[in-house]
């Protein structure tokens, strides 16, 4: 498969002296809260006139009054806004008025993978290779893009309504093309590639790693380097700086693990499963190097694997939701939470100095279709069960 090149993101807007009209918070429906957390709130968002449906994030400007927090998240969505890809979450829109910015998101009706994680692991090697080809087709393409996420884990993985992931939250990506040596390492402790711990270099490889402790998971339902879970505190059990003191300490200890790289094995899978996983966790950030041609010849684990297939989502999903699916469309209109950011008479004067000036964004939605074929089962490894 051929990676597209990257397509500049023209449709950010640049300051034009009559500014074209731009979407707003009236024209959405806000019926229900998806999510929230210490910067914004998520909601299940409708277009009052062709009922797309959307997850809308709802950002306090006050939030990301500083330039350099408003830069990060600019970043985030102007990475979204180059990908185009059926695993990875798509950005549809972002606007603001004068107290908060919007960014609407392809709504994602299954919950996220780590749900799967904790209903269905451990997975089979098989069950496993249907999630673990879609992360590959999804990695290869943003590093063709000189893109690094920087942050992967089942958590920041989405399932659609058909069963398949699809990357989000890109808070942490980074253009590789202007990347240097990183000064300080960054990430979630667990899927952190040592190298990033040691801060000796930053490039695709941190993402074969965290894609590498994620396939351990789904085979094994545990993380290859891992403390006694009892010996983490617990958040109310201490005080303060005891307790911060001996979180510290539980950390250094796991990085000394993952730098070391010795994991367990803790029953037989497949050997070409097993190639693959060893590869994805070398202490040796060159091994990671994988590109699509490495992939496709050298990792038997895919043999027998219809790529075009697992793009065009024909493969049958070997899990049921674990969660009732979200339904976005016929959700009922109980109370719209946009009444709070709508603004009422005069705009007031711009507090933010002209910060906020150019985030807005507009895409039409865009979606994959099937390619025709019938549904059938991911492919078996035509290599028995072993100790590798």
């Amino acid at each position: 498969m051929e990676s597209a090149g990257r397509t500049q993101p023209t449709q950010w807007v640049v300051p034009l002296t009559a500014k074209p009209y731009h979407q707003k918070p009236s024209d959405y429906h806000f019926s229900q809260v998806l999510g929230q957390g210490s910067y914004g709130t998520v909601y299940l968002a409708r277009h009052r006139y062709n009922q797309h449906p959307c997850a809308m994030k709802v950002l306090a400007k006050r939030n990301y009054a500083h330039p350099e927090s408003f830069a990060t998240l600019m970043k985030e969505a102007q990475i979204m806004s180059w990908l185009e890809h059926p695993f990875i979450l798509r950005i549809e829109s972002a606007f603001q008025n004068t107290t908060h910015l919007f960014i609407g998101l392809q709504i994602v009706t299954n919950g996220n993978f780590e749900d799967y994680m904790d209903a269905y692991s451990p997975m089979s090697s098989d069950q496993t290779k249907f999630y673990m080809c879609q992360m590959v087709l999804a990695l290869i393409y943003l590093h063709d893009y000189g893109i690094v996420h920087g942050d992967l884990k089942p958590a920041n993985i989405l399932v659609t309504e058909n069963g398949y992931l699809k990357i989000a939250d890109f808070g942490l990506a980074r253009d590789i093309t202007r990347a240097s040596t990183p000064t300080r390492s960054f990430g979630t402790p667990y899927y952190m590639a040592p190298e990033m711990i040691n801060c000796i270099a930053f490039g695709p490889s941190i993402d074969w790693w965290a894609l590498g402790v994620m396939m351990y998971e789904c085979l094994f339902d545990s993380y290859p380097f891992d403390i006694e879970r009892g010996t983490w505190p617990h958040e109310t059990a201490r005080d303060g700086p005891k307790d911060k003191e001996y979180y510290m300490i539980c950390h250094q200890r796991l990085y000394q693990l993952i730098s070391e790289g010795h994991y367990p094995i803790p029953f037989k899978i497949y050997h070409t499963a097993r190639s693959f996983l060893g590869r994805l966790l070398s202490n040796r950030h060159t091994d990671r190097s994988l590109t699509w041609y490495s992939i496709t010849t050298e990792c038997t684990y895919f043999q027998g694997l219809d790529w075009d297939k697992v793009y065009n989502k024909v493969y049958i999903p070997p899990f049921a939701p674990p969660k009732p699916t979200l339904d976005a469309v016929n959700y009922p209109y109980t109370f719209d939470h946009g009444v709070h950011f709508r603004t009422v008479g005069e705009p007031l004067p711009d507090p933010y100095g002209g910060l906020f000036d150019e985030f807005y964004f507009a895409k039409t939605p865009w979606q994959i279709t099937r390619d025709g074929q019938e549904p059938m089962p991911i492919p078996s490894s035509s290599f028995p069960e072993d100790e590798a």
